[in-house]
């Protein structure tokens, strides 16, 4: 009887058989089989933050065709934004606070309030925000900003008057003028100073009067030089009295040889050349007015122009 039903529906049967087979072996299959591995390939698309003070926005540049592709508004013009891979914070230190952004949809995600005149930097997962008056530091993860108090205790104080610097690796290097000393600190990981130097002042203002070098050109103003032997040293010509003659310089004299007491002889160290009177007053006018040059030869006078 089966072999009846078979030979009349031989088509019908070899289906059914062949479908059996299939599906015995994709049994057998999944349950020997470990699977295979995906990989998520993350692209970056190489787009930046920018910031525009005037229009009071931040935009992501699409640095491929060079376009702008979405904006982000803030309250003032004071503003900054900070990137690390997906992390996107726009510090608006006008209206003292700070927005997390989806770098995705360019909502912002999470804000908290900043402290007065505080500045802002990424270091890895978490914010640095830093008083630069006080000297007081917070260190935040940026997935818990929202809890954030501005009113709250401080993880550090490093001193008045403090400038920062943040690494890429997240090392935080905070200067204070106040103490002196430069700080170092892990912020990416760590809540204490990895490392304190003591670098005194910088920039300290300086007496000027006290330590600007000596000028012979304006110690010597107005007053008659007598230049000395040719191997005295630099700056040792003697010095006389103020010329009385008002508007005049000077012309000087070469002092006596202290072994035969004639005038010295040696070569004159600014030779003289012949000029127009123009040209020479012009030069000699300029060198009386800048008292540059020991040898003043040439000086104006009533006559108008005269030579030694």
């Amino acid at each position: 009887m089966i072999r009846e039903w078979i030979r009349r529906h031989r088509q019908a049967a070899t289906t059914v058989t062949g479908g059996a087979v299939v599906l015995a072996l994709l049994t057998g299959f999944a349950l020997v089989s470990d699977g295979y591995q995906a990989q998520r390939v993350d692209l970056d698309d190489g787009s930046v933050w920018v910031v525009n003070s005037a229009q009071q926005a931040i935009g992501r540049a699409n640095t491929a065709v060079l376009e702008l592709d979405s904006v982000v508004d803030s309250r003032s013009e004071d503003i900054d934004v900070l990137q690390a891979g997906s992390t996107v914070l726009l510090a608006d230190r006008g209206s003292s606070r700070l927005d997390v952004v989806d770098d995705a949809t360019s909502e912002v995600v999470d804000t908290a309030p900043l402290p007065a005149g505080a500045e802002v930097m990424l270091a890895g997962p978490r914010a640095a925000i830093l008083v630069p008056a006080t000297g007081q530091l917070w260190l935040v993860p940026v997935a818990g900003l929202s809890a954030f108090d501005a009113a709250s205790a401080p993880t550090l104080i490093l001193g008045a008057d403090a400038v920062a610097s943040m690494g890429d690796d997240g090392t935080l290097l905070v200067y204070s003028a106040a103490t002196g000393t430069l700080s170092r600190i892990r912020a990416a990981t760590e809540d204490t100073v990895r490392e304190t130097v003591d670098v005194g002042p910088v920039g300290a203002p300086v007496d000027a009067a006290a330590d600007a070098p000596a000028d012979p050109a304006a110690a010597l103003a107005g007053e008659t030089v007598q230049a000395g032997d040719p191997g005295r040293p630099a700056g040792s010509a003697s010095r006389s009295r103020p010329s009385t003659a008002a508007g005049r310089c000077t012309t000087p004299t070469r002092a006596p040889s202290s072994s035969t007491g004639a005038r010295s002889t040696s070569p004159d160290p600014w030779p003289r050349t012949r000029a127009s009177p123009s040209s020479a007053r012009r030069r000699t006018a300029a060198a009386c007015s800048s008292r540059t040059r020991a040898d003043w030869s040439r000086c104006p006078s009533r006559a108008g122009i005269r030579s030694s």
